[in-house]
């Protein structure tokens, strides 16, 4: 059975806002923000985290309405298709299980920790908590599920080359010292940040 138009605009939602913070994650700054990076980058993350969040419940209701109208002779047909695409995250993603792991036990630490308030929210300079980890693991879990096709991984592919050199671009400028935002570099040193704020975190990326 086809999806009706409401589950498949949920479904291009979602793709679109996890293409979104491939984007967002390296590329973004606000120079009007104490913290030029963290902040303002972290707080889109989540939005969109919470965003693709209740799109996917949507999604989710969306399916099982239709599929139980449809396939009233037989209630276990949804599960079925529903199990199958959380198959799809699971076996078929060997990173799910450690995502999963490393998600527990910052639960377990949060639970535990003499500053609850940090682990959860994280620091003011950073803001990587509790809540942070589960938007990175909402998205992640998310693009596993809805990454069906060859064009899908292309179109990815294509977004971390395109961000990559504008990375790579911007962190030439700051080379020859042209970059038009001096106050966004590492305390006025020479070594190249780019757009992360941090040389380690360009280099990474």
């Amino acid at each position: 059975m086809s999806q009706s138009r409401l589950a498949l605009s949920c479904e291009k939602f979602i793709q679109a806002s996890w293409l979104a913070a491939l984007i967002v994650s390296p590329l973004f700054f606000d120079l009007y923000l104490g913290n030029v990076f963290a902040l303002a980058r972290i707080s889109l993350i989540r939005a969109l985290a919470l965003a693709m969040g209740g799109v996917w419940l949507i999604w989710w209701l969306e399916n099982w309405r239709a599929h139980s109208a449809t396939d009233a002779s037989n209630p276990i047909r949804f599960r079925q298709r529903f199990t199958r695409w959380l198959h799809q995250i699971w076996a078929d993603n060997p990173l799910a299980f450690p995502a999963l792991g490393l998600w527990l036990a910052y639960l377990v630490s949060t639970v535990f920790s003499l500053s609850p308030v940090i682990s959860i929210f994280g620091s003011y300079e950073r803001q990587q908590g509790f809540i942070s980890l589960s938007s990175y693991l909402v998205i992640f879990f998310l693009a596993a599920g809805f990454l069906r096709t060859r064009a899908d991984i292309d179109r990815a592919i294509n977004v971390l080359l395109v961000t990559g050199f504008a990375i790579a671009f911007y962190g030439v400028i700051q080379h020859y010292f042209l970059d038009p935002f001096p106050q966004v570099g590492e305390g006025g040193n020479d070594r190249v940040s780019a757009t992360l704020g941090n040389s380690i975190f360009a280099g990474a990326w």
